[in-house]
Order: structure tokens, then sequence, then C-alpha cells
């Protein structure tokens, strides 16, 4: 019998049109009945790179996680994150897209396409009705947190370990000050936030509007499931409020913790916080979440100026012990 050699892992292509004909070959060499032709490229990155196309008529988004020693834990966690939600069975109004096939080996996931409108360009538009937007988030947040809730400390030398990570990638970042001066602070905050148990629940590991889509039959639809397991109600919170906030150009109302007041206590309202996390760890996980939102996406113009504006306000209030609620 003849030996077979195992095939050789190529390096990352570069460019986006080089990496989407690796991954059509090798999609088509692993599944070459499943009929998955790439179309466009959606995200490309050394991590990960994202690539819409059709999977015989479906249409599907492939993503592809291109580091060889984490590859095989992305894939997995992916994996049994979908399984998760499978188990919650069939629901009318709240869905997550449908994981079609998958490769730890490849570092291979293909996924539906949903159809519908990203929640965070539907808030962009004027027209758009706010608050109902708030609330079926909210709804489908609520849907997907189904299980038991653990309350645990904040890994308070992992917290540590991230904040110093950002300054140390920051030092070109055009506001280092600003973002050293919020990364300081938080580093004060986080001792006093010892001992305190914070909740966790399941979820989305990215609750963020951009991975809620809202369906054309008025339902709620998450993507960019990638990730299994609990996570703290109050980052999640944080991720969603900032989120939603960090892409606007203007304040109209008031501003709290560098947010907007009037749809942080809707959407506070509504959610799954718990009251006795809502003036320390959610706002810990606020000033947390626009560290690392601004760190990576600096901008110049306008957009700049209303991030460094909401930083400085988060700043403001955190020194004067401002409440969220009375």
């Amino acid at each position: 019998m003849g030996y077979l050699e195992p095939l050789p892992f190529f390096a990352r292509p570069k460019g986006a049109a080089r990496q989407m004909a690796r991954v059509q070959l090798q999609a088509q060499l692993k599944w070459p009945g499943a009929g998955i032709r790439l179309q466009s490229a959606l995200k490309v990155s050394k991590e990960t790179s994202v690539f819409r196309g059709y999977r015989g008529e479906d249409p599907v988004v492939v993503k592809k996680f291109w580091d060889l020693s984490a590859r095989r834990g992305f894939v997995g966690g992916t994996v049994q994150a979908f399984r998760r939600f499978e188990r919650l069975g069939a629901h009318p109004d709240f869905s997550v897209n449908r994981c079609f096939a998958s490769s730890g080996h490849l570092g291979l996931v293909v996924v539906s396409f949903e159809a519908g409108t990203p929640v965070d360009k539907l808030l962009k538009q004027t027209a758009a009705n706010r608050p109902q937007i708030l609330r079926q988030c909210c709804a489908w947040q609520s849907w997907a947190g189904q299980g038991e809730i653990i309350r645990s400390a904040l890994p308070s030398n992992l917290i540590e370990a991230e904040i110093r990570t950002i300054l140390g990638a920051s030092a070109r970042h055009p506001d280092a000050a600003l973002l050293a001066e919020l990364g300081n602070e938080l580093l004060r905050l986080l001792p006093l936030l010892d001992g305190q148990p914070a909740a966790r629940a399941p979820g989305h590991p990215d609750f963020a509007p951009r991975n809620l889509i809202l369906r054309p039959d008025g339902g709620v639809t998450a993507v960019d499931i990638h990730r299994s397991g609990t996570f703290f109600q109050s980052r999640q919170a944080a991720i969603f409020l900032v989120s939603k906030d960090f892409q606007s150009e203007c304040a109209e109302g008031s501003l709290l913790f560098g947010l907007d007041q009037s749809e942080m206590l809707q959407f506070l309202a509504q959610s799954s916080v718990p009251e006795d996390e809502i003036n320390t760890v959610l706002v810990f996980f606020i000033g947390l979440t626009l560290l690392r939102m601004y760190s990576t996406k600096p901008r110049r113009g306008r957009p700049m100026k209303m991030r460094r504006r909401r930083i400085r306000a988060y700043l403001n209030d955190l020194r004067r012990g401002v409440g969220i609620r009375a």
C-alpha cells in the first residue's frame, strides 16, 4: 500500500479575493455535494474572514477561522451554541440563524444568511420606532437567556489584564491620553467591585445591535453566534447600549455615563440586569466597553468628537458619583 502524506497547511492568503478562493476550494473538497458557491467577502481579518454565498439554493454565510491553534475551539464553541438554541425549541418571534455544516479541522462554519434589517441600521432611520425596537431586543435576550442564572465574582485578574492590554496597544491612538485616563479610572474602580457577585446567564456572546436582525415578519433573529456558555448580564447590556450609541455623530438628549439617558432607562426597565448591579457592575462595564470600542475604532471628524464627548461625560459622572436610578 502506498503512503499518503497529510495535506500541508498553507499560510493565510493576502487579500479578500485570494482568501475567498481558498475557502471556496476547501468547502468544495470538504462538502462536494453541498453546492457551496461564495460570492463576496463580508469581512477579512487576520483571525476570521466571513463570506456570503449559496449552499444550493439557500443563501449562506461561511466563516473561516485562520488560527491553527484555536480554530477547533472556535468551531466547537459555535456548534455547541447552536445546539443549545436548538434545545430551546422553535419560537414564532425569536430565533438564531441555522448551522448547516462545520469543520474544526479546516476552521469552517456554514450558517444561514438571514433576511431582514440589522438593528444597528434600523436605528439610524429617522422614522424608526426606537422604543419598540428596544423592547424587541430585550425580549429576544430574555428568550435566549432561559436557564439557570449563576452569580459569581468578577474575574478581576482577567479584567485587569484586558484593560492593560488595551492601553498597551493604544499608545499610538490619536486620543491615547484620554484612553489612559479612562483605563486608569477603571483600574481604580475594579478593586471596589471585589466580592460583589454578578449575574451570569446564557445568551449571545456579543449582544450588539449589529448582531440582531429584524425579520420581514416582525420577529428578531440573532447572528454571529460563536460561543456557548454563560455571560455577565451587565456586560451584555453595556455592549448593547454602547454599541447602539457609539455610531451616532450627535446626541439629541441628555447623556448619562456617556450614553443616551432616556433610552438607557427604557432598556434597563425591560432588561434582565439585576437591580443591585446597575450602579456598580453595569457602570463599570459601560466604561470598559467605551474603552475597548474607542481604542479599536478611531475615526476622524464628528464621530470621533462625539465619542470623545461620551468618554468625558462618563468620567465626569463616575467621579461625581452619579446614579443611573434614584
